[in-house]
């Protein structure tokens, strides 16, 4: 997977209001936005997988986000049971997803791949900066990080490790887990060191509720 951020250069050449007081600006004065934008690669394999948007689109909606994917795709997200949505062929003979699924950042979702060919989704949109929390339920939760980045979940992404945490992550067909647990010196420790990739989402068991917060400037 690849990813580019680039700075959001939206030169606005021109401005006019039909209401009094309006201020036209023009290719004289530049405006730019402070936005910082830019797109991920994530490869689809054959089969079943976990990705995540981890770029703000203008909507979230798998429409949006995944437009145009083999036939027979389809998504699986979890909040408490599982909702579905497949591309295919509706009765009006329109092809489409059966249920067009929100996919925000912070989310991770299931997706079988029905081809033998792997596909790549290319995600495009805004980088969430400022403060960003993402709810975590105590039992299964299927999330990603907000912030498009990888590294170690509780290290660079922030996540507020307790003991007994459990991350699993699937790659390559299987699962790999990771515990958070008293190890044989009597320090809390991971079995392994989860590092979640960068549009990749994976399950998280927890046994309390907690808010996964984070404070993000790309200027720093």
């Amino acid at each position: 997977m690849k990813v580019k951020y680039m700075r959001t250069k939206m030169l606005i050449l021109s401005v006019a209001c039909a209401v009094a007081g309006s201020v036209a600006v023009n290719a004289a004065d530049p405006v730019y936005s402070v936005n910082a934008v830019g797109y991920v690669n994530v490869t689809c394999p054959h089969g079943f997988s976990i990705i995540a948007n981890p770029l703000i689109a203008g909507t979230n909606k798998l429409s949006t986000l995944i437009p145009n994917p083999p036939i027979g795709t389809t998504v699986y997200e979890f909040d408490s049971k599982y909702k579905t949505s497949t591309f295919e062929v509706d009765d009006f003979g329109n092809l489409g997803w059966s249920n067009d699924l929100d996919l925000s950042p912070g989310t991770g979702a299931w997706i079988y791949n029905t081809s033998n060919d792997p596909f790549v989704i290319t995600f495009v949109g805004e980088v969430a900066q400022n403060t960003v929390t993402n709810q975590i339920n105590a039992g299964f939760s299927l999330k990603s990080s907000i912030i498009p980045q990888a590294g170690q979940l509780d290290g660079l992404l922030g996540y507020p490790v307790s003991k007994g945490d459990v991350v699993y992550l699937f790659r390559d067909g299987k699962y790999l887990y990771f515990v958070y647990e008293v190890d044989d010196f009597g320090n809390l420790n991971w079995s392994n060191v989860p590092t979640p990739n960068v549009g990749e989402g994976f399950w998280i068991w927890s046994s309390t509720a907690k808010v996964w917060s984070r404070t993000f400037d790309i200027n720093k």
